[in-house]
Order: structure tokens, then C-alpha cells, then sequence
């Protein structure tokens, strides 16, 4: 799916979703508004390509390395600073070249507490397509597993991060905030599968200062732009060798939504980019670039749910929302 058309099928529920209102809470001085009391769920369409890179410096070849999956359909649920969600890849998705046997799957948690942002998501794939530089290679079972994510701290409390992420809270007045992240990552790689003579894990942790602008269109439209830059170490054990270096991170992102008290939607894009600064053995690259297409719908929530969440809400507390 294009841009193109991804902007069409964005202004078109707009349109067929302009009568749905309702009211909800509105604070931080008329800056946000906030869904407390409603569950969400959300549909999206993802294209995700991850690649990485192997360089043997004793036989002095080297791979590059990308999945033969990158897209997949995924469905969340979402309550107040909770959110769950599951992603499986299909072959019938366009994008999925040699895609008989490979596979991707992605379980994905979101948090939320006062200012504070936790992302943890674990992320599976099998399948990979390798250029040695003399031309393609089909590996079918090549696979990776990742597990790991990010902890950040928005400083502005005017600022809703949750209205670029999860869309559980809505700018309703332009803002933007300084916000700190720390990234962690495990990663297994299963090579010997595929002529490769090791297996290989590696362990990315990073240090990345970022700043996100939320600029308000209108009532129900908002673009919202971020930019991090960081610095972190990188661990590879290759089973018969190691090797500790230093890891830079870049990332770029985009979102542009729509946003009602029941329907709600978008299109985000984020690039992001982390090299470790060595040429020994094998290095994770990860260039991953990332589109997403969603729309949600939201709806009050089972009694049960809100009176157990506001005993949380108050044992620890925090703000309804």
C-alpha cells in the first residue's frame, strides 16, 4: 500500500466517522484529553524491514541480510496505560517475497506511568533472503529472536506521548517535550542452519536523547514529528570469540491522525538506525524502516474493569486516565 492511497483511506474515515462525538475528560490546562473510562481496539497494517550484516574478517566476506517477511496484520486492546497487542505476517501481504516458509511474529506491551513510557516487545523471525555480493541467496531457516525495549521519561506534562503511540490520549493544543530513553535489546541469531560456522547472540544497550513536537492541525487532526540521537555498547558472542563495542542510534518519526471519542486513526513512520563501530565478526545493523496504518474503536469499558483500575489508580497514586 502506497502512501498515496494510505492518505486516501485516512481522509475518507474522517469523513464516514465525523458524526461519532462524545465527551471525556480533558486536563493538564486544556492540553490534553484523555479516554479513562473506554477500551480500544485497534487494527494496523505494519511494514517493518529489519535487516542486519555479517562481516567474517577472517575470510574477509561479507553479508547482508534481510528478512523475506516485512509485513503483517496486527490487532491491540488497550486500557488506560495498558496496552497488548499481537502481530502475525501472511503471505498473501504484498510485500512478502519468498515467503512459503517464513514466518514473523511479534508480541508487543506498552506502559504507561505518570511521565514515565516502558515499551517491551519480543519479535520472531524466520526466513531471510542473503546477498553475498555475487547475488541472492534464499535462507529458509535462518532466524532471529529478539527481546528487549525502551524506558523514557517525558519532562512536559503538557506534551502526550500517548497521542503520537497509542492514540489513548489526544493533543488538543500544540506541545512538545524533551524525552530521554534507554533501549535494551537481546538478540539470537540461528546461523548454522544456514552454512554459517556459529551460532551468534547480541546484546545493544543505548542511551538516546530525543525531543517530539505534536503540532495541531484542527479539532480532530494533528502531524507529530521526533528525532533521537544516542550512544550505547554492543555485545556479540560468536561461540568461540566475543566482542564489546560502541553502538551509535539514530531514529526519525512521523505521524500523521485522526482522532473522535469512538474512531481513531493513522499513519506513523519511524526510521531508525543502530551500528556498532567495529568490523570484527558479525555486526547487528539494524536499519529498520517503519510504516504503520491503523484505525481503532473505542467503547466503555466493563465495570469490573474501571472499578479494579481506579483501586490501582489510587493505591499507587496516579491519574485516571
Amino acid at each position: 500500500m502506497g502512501l498515496k492511497k494510505a492518505l486516501i483511506l485516512l481522509f475518507i474515515s474522517h469523513c464516514f466517522f465525523i458524526t461519532a462525538q462524545r465527551t471525556d475528560s480533558i486536563h493538564k490546562d486544556g492540553y490534553i484529553k484523555s479516554f479513562p473510562d473506554e477500551v480500544a481496539l485497534k487494527l494496523a497494517f505494519i511494514h517493518n524491514s529489519n535487516s542486519f550484516g555479517y562481516n567474517d574478517k577472517d575470510a574477509s566476506t561479507k553479508y547482508e541480510i534481510s528478512p523475506n517477511k516485512k509485513e503483517r496484520l496486527s490487532i491491540a486492546a488497550q486500557f488506560r496505560s495498558l496496552e497488548v497487542g499481537v502481530g502475525i505476517s501472511s503471505g498473501f501481504l504484498p510485500g512478502n517475497s519468498h515467503a512459503d516458509d517464513a514466518n514473523i511474529i511479534n508480541l508487543a506491551l506498552k506502559g504507561f506511568y505518570k511521565n514515565w513510557i516502558q515499551d517491551v516487545s519480543f519479535y520472531h523471525q524466520r526466513g531471510f533472503t542473503i546477498n553475498r555480493g555475487s547475488g541472492d541467496e534464499i535462507s529458509p531457516l535462518m532466524e532471529t529472536n529478539k527481546i528487549g525495549g525502551a524506558t523514557a521519561y517525558s519532562f512536559n506534562k503538557k506534551f502526550s506521548y500517548r497521542a503520537t503511540r497509542s492514540q489513548r490520549e489526544w493533543q488538543l493544543k500544540s506541545a512538545g517535550s524533551f524525552i530521554p530513553k534507554v533501549y535494551y535489546y537481546y538478540t539470537n541469531f540461528v546461523l548454522q542452519s544456514s552454512g554459517f560456522n556459529h551460532n551468534s547472540s547480541s546484546v545493544d544497550i543505548a542511551l538516546a536523547p530525543s525531543y517530539f513536537y505534536n503540532f495541531v492541525l484542527n479539532e480532530h487532526f494533528m502531524f507529530s514529528s521526533g528525532a533521537s540521537a544516542g550512544f550505547g555498547l554492543n555485545y556479540n558472542d560468536f561461540g568461540n570469540d566475543y566482542v564489546f563495542t560502541s553502538l551509535y542510534e539514530l531514529s526519525l518519526q512521523g505521524v500523521l491522525s485522526f482522532n473522535y471519542d469512538r474512531f481513531f486513526g493513522g499513519i506513523q513512520s519511524n526510521v531508525l538506525f543502530l551500528k556498532s563501530n567495529s568490523t570484527r565478526y558479525m555486526q547487528f545493523r539494524d536499519t529498520m524502516n517503519y510504516l504503520n496504518i491503523h484505525i481503532g474503536y473505542r467503547f466503555k469499558a466493563p465495570r469490573t474493569f474501571t472499578k479494579t483500575a481506579d483501586k490501582i489508580n489510587k493505591k499507587l497514586n496516579i491519574d485516571k486516565k
